[in-house]
């Protein structure tokens, strides 16, 4: 007997059906195992137990207890952990059931190692090569993500989605200023934050008590609230961080170097549709960091009790370079920025609390080879005893600031703005003979190059 032919469509859905059924399937991976010196262990978003092999992952149930006392860790995935191991997590979305407590968690992440690295082995926890990840905390109040106060830990190319309140991405933590430690890293990551109605702490990711913590080729946005303190990052008494290739968006604070900087490094970052890209320290002692190379749409906001800020190579897209509310900012250096806002005024420095002061201490240490789309102007003591000072760029340049700065309408100074490639004389316009703005502007707002799809 003559089979009949089955249609073409019939024939279409079996395809898909059985490529669907390809991909799915753990054991049509390629295994893959990147430690040079350590082990490789996977974990699968299943509900049963396993051993860790790449045949067998990890499950669920291998992960931490949401009741476990005192959230210890108690967790077959992670307790194992030693120096040089990488723990894979194969693609899926989990969703995590955290600690509530009965103590404060808001630094013990619910993912985190059981011990530190070492130098040249971190403890490397991150997605499997190829596959998203979705980590969702959907109860407790612990963050997604942490150290738990150990040194040489690296989390890679996760989506981190916390769902449960204020608890915040990702945190790493030290135990104090005599202790921090050092070795971490976020590399590649998404944090997909929300909004929580509070004044409160409330963060992507939080750096405190750390050694040159190292966040690249991130994104982190949707941290919203009702003050800054709801921050895409954080710090707190941190030094020599290193902030860099970050796609930083539609967050209450971008970024919020609370307390304490020393050295800290924000570079070649793209920062946009915060309400506050940059807030700077506004406690305990003065603060110090570098920002260059950056993009962003917004002004640096120094805020408060800052000595010896450098700001030089940006491109502000909106109508403020720096300057600060609270005073005792000081010693502040602002070369080579390019500023172009868009509302026919810029707002170059301001002070409001104090008279500029040419005499140490002075808010500014050095100011001069900046670009400005239109004339701009600066401001000192709107909140001092005596009248606002409202100063031209002809009266900055009485004072010894601003020398060589220049206006140029931005149709002369950029070839475009989607490669915003300089035009010949910005070249070589800067305080070194080199050019004005970021090196690569083109690269830093493609948003290819962040996040997990760009590993």
């Amino acid at each position: 007997m003559r089979h009949r032919a089955k249609p073409i469509w019939w024939i279409a859905v079996g395809l898909v059906v059985a490529l669907a059924r390809c991909i799915d399937t753990p054991v049509e991976r390629q295994r893959i195992c990147e430690a040079t010196s350590g082990r490789c262990f996977y974990v699968a978003n299943t509900s049963a137990h396993g051993s860790g092999s790449f045949t067998n992952p990890y499950g669920l149930p291998d992960l931490p207890s949401a009741t476990t006392p005192f959230c210890a860790l108690a967790s077959p995935a992670l307790d194992s952990l030693q120096p040089g191991d990488i723990l894979y997590f194969f693609g899926g979305d989990y969703l995590l059931h955290t600690c509530a407590g009965p103590t404060t968690v808001y630094d013990i992440g619910y993912i985190r190692p059981p011990r530190s690295g070492t130098a040249g082995s971190p403890i490397t926890i991150k997605a499997y090569p190829g596959e998203t990840v979705r980590l969702v905390a959907i109860s407790g109040d612990q963050p997604v993500l942490g150290n738990d106060r150990f040194s040489y830990v690296r989390f890679e190319g996760l989506v981190v989605e916390p769902r449960n309140g204020g608890a915040g991405g990702v945190n790493f933590h030290g135990v104090d200023a005599t202790a921090r430690p050092v070795g971490l890293e976020i590399a590649y990551c998404e944090v997909v934050g929300s909004y929580v109605a509070t004044v409160d702490n409330h963060d992507g990711v939080r750096l405190e008590l750390v050694e040159a913590p190292w966040v690249h080729h991130t994104v982190i946005h949707g941290v919203r609230g009702e003050s800054p303190n709801s921050a895409g990052i954080k710090l707190y008494q941190v030094r020599h961080a290193v902030i860099e290739d970050d796609y930083i968006h539609d967050n209450t604070a971008g970024i919020f170097d609370k307390e304490s900087a020393v050295a800290n490094v924000y570079r070649r970052n793209l920062l946009t549709a915060n309400v506050q890209p940059f807030y700077g320290n506004n406690q305990a002692d003065p603060a110090s960091y570098e920002l260059y190379d950056n993009v962003i749409d917004g002004e640096i906001g120094l805020h408060y009790l800052t000595d010896g800020a450098v700001i030089h190579d940006n491109l502000l897209r909106r109508d403020t370079l720096a300057g600060d509310w609270a005073g005792a900012t000081w010693n502040s250096e602002l070369w080579n920025n390019v500023v172009i806002g868009p509302g026919g005024q810029v707002l170059a420095y301001y002070d409001s609390h104090d008279s500029l002061s040419t005499t140490p201490p002075a808010q500014l240490a050095y100011m001069d080879y900046n670009v400005y789309g239109v004339a701009p102007s600066y401001r000192f003591g709107t909140y001092s005893s005596g009248p606002e000072q409202v100063l031209s760029l002809a009266d900055m340049i009485i004072h010894g600031y601003e020398v060589h700065s220049a206006i140029a309408l931005v149709s002369d100074i950029f070839v475009d703005r989607v490669s915003y490639q300089l035009k010949p004389p910005w070249q070589t316009a800067g305080r070194y003979g080199d050019g004005v703005g970021p090196d690569n502007v083109a690269e830093i707002v493609d948003t290819g190059r962040y996040g997990p799809m760009a590993r």
